[in-house]
């Protein structure tokens, strides 16, 4: 961590700074008058707490005291904050590394080019500076070339395989942020970007368009379902998956989602007892595929018996009904395409073209 980063670590965890706490960290008294108005001048906007302006003694403790926290809040800035730092390090560490280390000494199935790099570097200025930029925009293909101008670019987000996108507000004019008018925009796919001097600022809509991303996997947007009136206000569903004991220590061993309970390898008992996961969050195309993905791996540990389950599939889905419906779907076409029986592929092609799928509008 930089010195800014150990001095939040400290008021998070603390809950106050003191004068022990700044040698250690290294910091000089113009840092530290400097890093604490920062902090204190984005509060409302970033932290979910305030700090106080001087040195106070409370309780026989004397530094600067962290008040007004939010508690829920405080435990998702955590594992934010924990990410972010985790991505920053990896980050400069990436880009600092000579190309020959590189290939000799790391094997990734992530492939980061100079080019996203550069983009990464460029807009995560302009995101401190609160400014709006103009981008280029290709599609998939990178046939078509669109130009979004003026926009707000708000957060940066990494997904599961190490792909950045930039999230960020369309509207040219000031206005309330909705998420009709969020976007999202794969790094890699950005062809150029060019800074403007029209300033935005933050305010109580970016809140609540981080807190959005956070309770989803991945940066997909999903449809609004029918019983929910606002996606950025109202609480995300409940999901419940049953998983074999042998999956279950795999899907402890790395979250789908900071959400899931348990996630902690050892919460999960080895008595072959299948064991119910939840997750509190707007399901995307992207959690779905990881449950349908994770659902077909190899479900079976060769060194214990009362651990495999070889005639069984690795995760069951409980609720929500569309989302068990959606998967059973899914493996319906996977048996139709893979199946040598012909007579089994037209039933199972009439059962597919009854279903029409309407629940997908949900993701």
């Amino acid at each position: 961590m930089n010195k800014k980063e150990k001095l939040i670590d400290c008021l998070i965890n603390n809950r106050v700074l003191t004068d022990k706490d700044v040698r250690k960290i290294g910091l000089s008294d113009r840092a530290r008058q400097s890093y604490l108005k920062s902090i204190r001048d984005n509060d409302e906007d970033i932290y979910p707490f305030s700090v106080s302006d001087s040195r106070e003694t409370i309780n026989g403790v004397t530094g600067w005291f962290v008040f007004d926290i939010d508690e829920d809040e405080l435990v998702t800035f955590k594992q934010t904050f924990k990410r972010q730092v985790d991505i920053r390090y990896r980050a400069e560490n990436l880009l600092s590394i000579e190309a020959s280390d590189f290939q000799n000494t790391i094997l990734s199935d992530t492939y980061v080019s100079d080019e996203v790099s550069n983009k990464f570097q460029h807009i995560l200025l302009e995101i401190r500076a609160k400014k709006r930029i103009t981008i280029k925009y290709a599609d998939h293909r990178k046939t078509k070339i669109e130009e979004f101008e003026n926009i707000v670019p708000m957060f940066l987000k990494e997904n599961r395989y190490g792909r950045f996108y930039l999230i960020a507000h369309t509207k040219k004019i000031d206005s309330d942020i909705a998420i009709e008018n969020v976007k999202t925009f794969g790094l890699d796919r950005i062809m150029s970007v060019s800074t403007t001097t029209i300033p935005f600022t933050y305010d109580e809509s970016f809140k609540k368009i981080k807190k959005f991303f956070e309770n989803l996997v991945g940066t997909h947007i999903p449809n609004k379902p029918q019983e929910v009136n606002d996606l950025l206000t109202d609480e995300p569903p409940m999901i419940k998956v049953q998983v074999t004991n042998f999956q279950a220590k795999y899907m402890a061993s790395m979250p789908l989602h900071h959400s899931q309970e348990p996630k902690m390898v050892n919460e999960i008992e080895e008595n072959g007892k299948d064991v119910v996961f939840t997750f509190k969050l707007w399901p995307t195309i992207e959690f779905v595929s990881q449950l349908v993905l994770q659902n077909n791996l190899l479900n079976q540990d060769v060194g214990n018996d009362n651990l495999s389950h070889p005639t069984k599939t690795a995760i069951k889905v409980l609720e929500p009904k569309w989302l068990k419906k959606w998967t059973a779907s899914v493996s319906k076409r996977i048996l139709r395409d893979h199946s040598d029986d012909e007579e089994l592929r037209e039933k199972l092609s009439k059962e597919i073209n009854v279903e029409k799928l309407d629940f997908i509008k949900y993701i």
